[in-house]
C-alpha cells in the first residue's frame, strides 16, 4: 500500500488527460516472471489475471486504437484555438491602427515606449529569478548529494561486512590464486569474486541512492517547481495588466488572458502543440550511479595485487617448505580479515571520483533546465513585444509611402480573419473524437 501510494503520488501528475485522472490506465505494477510462468506453464488464467500483465496489455491496446488519436487531436485543436485567438487578436490591432493618422500613430509611439520597456523589465525581472532560484538549487542538491555519499560510506564497514562471499572465500585463497593459470577465464578467482561482489555492492548503492533521490524529488524538486511556477503566475498577472493599458491604448478590444494560459504560452515558447513546458528536473538525480563495472573491476583489481604480492612474498623457494606453509597459513587468516577492508577502501576512493564527477554534471543539469525554460519565456514575451512595436512601425511606414488606404487594409484583415475563422469550422468537426 505504502508502495501504491508513492506510484501514485509521484505519476499521477502525468496521467491527467482532459481534467481526467487516469493513473489507473496508465501506470500498472505488473510480475512478468509470474505472467511468464503462467503462460509457459500449466494454463492458469487466475495467476495471469493476478500478474496485472493482461489488464496492461488491454489499457496499452486501447490507448494505441483509440486514446492516441484522440490525444493527439485534442492538442491539434488547442494550438487551432490558440492561433484562432493571437490572429484575432493581431488583425483587431491592426484595425485599430489603421484608422488613425500618421501623426496619432507617432503619438502612440511615443506613449507606449514605456510600458513596452515595462514588459522588457518583466522579461529581465524573470531571467533574474530563474538564474537566482537555478544557483541556489544548484548549491542545496550538491550539499545534499556531499552529505548523501558521506553518510554511505560511514555505513561502508557494516555493510560490506553482511556481503556473502562465501563461494569465493571457501578453501584456501592462496592454492586458489596459484593454480588460477590452469582454470578457464570465468573459474579465475578475479571474476568469481566481481560475479559474487558486484550484485550485493549495486543493491547497497541503489538502495542508498534511492533514499537520497526520493528525498530530492520529493522535496527541494518539487518545491522549487511549485516556487517557479508561482512566481510566473504573479509576473503574468502585472505582464496582462500592462498588456491591457496597451490594448485599450490601441483601442483594441480583445478577450482578456487568463493568466494561466500565459504563463503556459510562456513555458511553451509560444507552441501550443510542444510537450509540455514548465521547469522540467525529473531527470536530475537520474542516473547517479552509472555503470558499476568499472568500480567492481578496480576493486577485483586492487585485491589481487594486493593478495599476489602476498602469496610472492610467501612462496620465496629458499625459505624451506615448513616455513612457507606456516606463512602461508597465517597470511591465509589475514588476506580473510583484510579483503572486506580492501572493498571499503576500493569503494570509498571511488565515491569520492563519483561525487568529484557527478556534482558538476548535477549542477549542468539544472542550469540547463533553467536556461532551457527561460529561454521559452524570454522568446515567448519578445515576440509579443515585436509584434506589437513592428505593427506601428509597419502601418507608419506604409502609411508615409502611401501604399495603402486604411479601408483596404481593414478589409484585407477582415477577409483574412474570416478565412481563418471558416478553416477552423472546418477542421474542429474532422479532430473532435468521442470519449
Amino acid at each position: 500500500e505504502e508502495l501504491d501510494a508513492a506510484i501514485r503520488r509521484r505519476l499521477s501528475p502525468f496521467c491527467t488527460v482532459g481534467g481526467v485522472d487516469r493513473t489507473d490506465e496508465r501506470v500498472f505494477c505488473v510480475n512478468a516472471f509470474a505472467a511468464l510462468k503462467a503462460r509457459l506453464g500449466p494454463p492458469d488464467a487466475a495467476a495471469l489475471e493476478r500478474s496485472r500483465v493482461p489488464a496492461f496489455e488491454r489499457s496499452l491496446e486501447q490507448f494505441l486504437l483509440k486514446d492516441r488519436t484522440r490525444a493527439r487531436n485534442e492538442a491539434t485543436l488547442g494550438l487551432l484555438g490558440t492561433t484562432h485567438t493571437e490572429v484575432g487578436r493581431f488583425i483587431a490591432t491592426q484595425h485599430a491602427l489603421t484608422s488613425k493618422t500618421i501623426a496619432q500613430i507617432e503619438a502612440e509611439q511615443v506613449e507606449l515606449r514605456p510600458r513596452l520597456e515595462r514588459l522588457r523589465g518583466i522579461k529581465r525581472h524573470i531571467e533574474g529569478f530563474l538564474d537566482q532560484q537555478s544557483a541556489n538549487l544548484q548549491d542545496r542538491l550538491a550539499i545534499s548529494f556531499h552529505n548523501q555519499l558521506q553518510r554511505i560510506e560511514k555505513g561502508l564497514d557494516a555493510a560490506v561486512a553482511q556481503f556473502d562471499l562465501g563461494d569465493v572465500m571457501n578453501g584456501l585463497m592462496t592454492a586458489k590464486l596459484v593454480t588460477d593459470w590452469l582454470k578457464s577465464d570465468e573459474d579465475k578467482f578475479a571474476a568469481r569474486l566481481e560475479k559474487a561482489l558486484k550484485p550485493q555492492l549495486t543493491r547497497h548503492l541503489e538502495r542508498e541512492f534511492a533514499v537520497w533521490q526520493t528525498s530530492v524529488v520529493s522535496n527541494e524538486l518539487k518545491a522549487v517547481a511549485i516556487d517557479v511556477e508561482k512566481h510566473l503566475q504573479e509576473e503574468a498577472a502585472e505582464y496582462r495588466r500592462v498588456l491591457a493599458e496597451i490594448e485599450e491604448r490601441l483601442g483594441v478590444k480583445g478577450d482578456v488572458i487568463p493568466i494561466a494560459d500565459l504563463v503556459e504560452r510562456w513555458v511553451t515558447g509560444g507552441d501550443a502543440s510542444s510537450s509540455p513546458g514548465g521547469l522540467q528536473l525529473s531527470g536530475v538525480t537520474s542516473g547517479i550511479m552509472g555503470d558499476l563495472s568499472w568500480v567492481i573491476g578496480s576493486i577485483v583489481a586492487e585485491i589481487m595485487v594486493h593478495l599476489l604480492t602476498d602469496i610472492v612474498f610467501v612462496g620465496i623457494p629458499f625459505l624451506g617448505m615448513l616455513i612457507v606453509a606456516v606463512r602461508m597459513f597465517y597470511k591465509e587468516q589475514q588476506i580473510r580479515q583484510n579483503i572486506n577492508d580492501e572493498i571499503v577502501k576500493c569503494v570509498r576512493q571511488s565515491l569520492r571520483d563519483l561525487e568529484s564527477n557527478r556534482t558538476a554534471d548535477i549542477r549542468q543539469e539544472i542550469k540547463d533546465d533553467f536556461n532551457g525554460l527561460k529561454r521559452k519565456v524570454t522568446s515567448s514575451i519578445d515576440e509579443e513585444i515585436a509584434l506589437i512595436a513592428g505593427s506601428l512601425q509597419a502601418i507608419l511606414d506604409r502609411k508615409r509611402e502611401g501604399e495603402q488606404r486604411a479601408e483596404q487594409e481593414q478589409q484585407r484583415m477582415d477577409e483574412a480573419r474570416n478565412r481563418l475563422t471558416a478553416t477552423a469550422d472546418r477542421i474542429r468537426p474532422l479532430l473532435v473524437t468521442s470519449p
